[in-house]
């Protein structure tokens, strides 16, 4: 495995695949070449005052800060339209939280009113019967 790559994946998680493949092949190609262009050791990787860096090196890890602030505007950009999503999401909620509660009041409401319509039927309905019970006792008289 490259230097670079051991470092990318370090930085990055194998799961955020999304991000690695937003990285253009351009970027890519470069740090293949950047990379395999010169071989330093793990040890040699940290920088020591007393230790000279030589160009390449310099070249190398401009490189990969370039890079990894590439991938650091992916990231930034893929949280913000996360967010914008988010706040959709929230505002459609909001949105079918008032439309249940003025369901529920309706529903409400219905009801009531059909309990008193039932209560004043059955009322009628029993005038109805008493009145028809006295003129069949008027009848048989």
């Amino acid at each position: 495995m490259k230097p670079f790559v051991k470092l990318f994946r370090r930085v990055l998680p194998k799961s955020s695949k999304t991000v690695n493949n937003r990285i253009d092949t351009k970027q890519i190609k470069l740090m293949d070449d950047s990379s395999s262009s010169h071989s330093i050791p793990e040890k040699d990787r940290t920088l020591e005052p007393t230790s000279s860096c030589s160009s390449t090196d310099i070249k190398a890890l401009e490189d990969q800060i370039e890079n990894l602030k590439a991938v650091v505007e992916n990231l930034k950009e893929e949280v913000e339209s996360k967010e914008i999503g988010i706040a959709k999401l929230a505002r459609e909620k909001e949105k079918l939280s008032l439309d249940l509660i003025k369901q529920k009041r309706s529903n409400t409401n219905i009801l009531k009113q059909l309990e008193d319509e039932r209560k004043f039927y059955f009322h009628e309905k029993e005038i109805y019967c008493q009145e028809m019970n006295e003129l069949k006792e008027l009848k048989k008289n």
